[in-house]
């Protein structure tokens, strides 16, 4: 799920992380502040047009318990990526 208004990009999903260094928070995404375990490096493929490309992010927040994928419109923006 892309978020205009997220400051960093979370994930439920472990496998996805190239590295990982333990994290004891709680932040929240939407709703109540969720525990987030870790903060590192995510690789993802994504649709651009017919074609797919490689993306890699780091400061990515592992957060078990959240049922989706967040990204930052504001974070990668400033990667350069185009947002529509």
């Amino acid at each position: 799920m892309l978020d205009s208004g997220a400051t960093t990009h979370f994930t439920p999903h472990r496998e996805r992380f190239l590295s990982l260094k333990p994290l004891d928070a709680h932040m929240s995404v939407y709703g109540p502040a969720q525990p987030v375990k870790g903060v590192g490096r995510v690789h993802l493929r994504v649709l651009e047009g017919k074609t797919s490309k490689d993306l890699t992010l780091d400061e990515v927040m592992w957060a078990p318990e959240e049922t989706y994928n967040l990204l930052s419109q504001c974070k990668l923006q400033a990667l350069g990526a185009k947002v529509c």
